[in-house]
């Protein structure tokens, strides 16, 4: 199973599915609005988080009433910044394939 799953029925005479598509809103004049299988998505290079709230009531004028809450976080570990630095300062390249002949093996003077 996942996200947020409900009975069935109806909420403020509205009918209400199983599993309710995220972000599902009902409006009531009267009441505010219910928000089923909330879902808020943050993302950033370096981390990410979700929260899901079940039931979300926003009464007016301001009262936020929450049934139900999740919330996961992840951070990114930041990649390992290498630098490679190559020095040629005492290589022998006189065994060097792509040397020809004679610069490998200098006669002696």
């Amino acid at each position: 199973m996942s996200g947020s799953a409900f009975v069935g029925g109806f909420f403020l005479n509205t009918p209400v599915d199983f599993a309710p598509a995220p972000n599902t809103v009902i409006n009531d004049p009267l009441y505010g609005t219910v928000t089923l299988n909330e879902q808020i998505v943050t993302n950033t290079p370096s981390a990410a988080s979700i929260t899901v709230n079940a039931v979300h009531i926003h009464r007016f004028p301001a009262d936020d009433i929450i049934l139900g809450q999740v919330h996961c976080d992840v951070t990114f570990a930041a990649p390992p910044t290498t630098t490679t630095t190559a020095s040629w300062a005492g290589l022998d390249c006189r065994a060097c394939p792509g040397r020809r002949a004679r610069d490998r093996y200098p006669l002696p003077r």
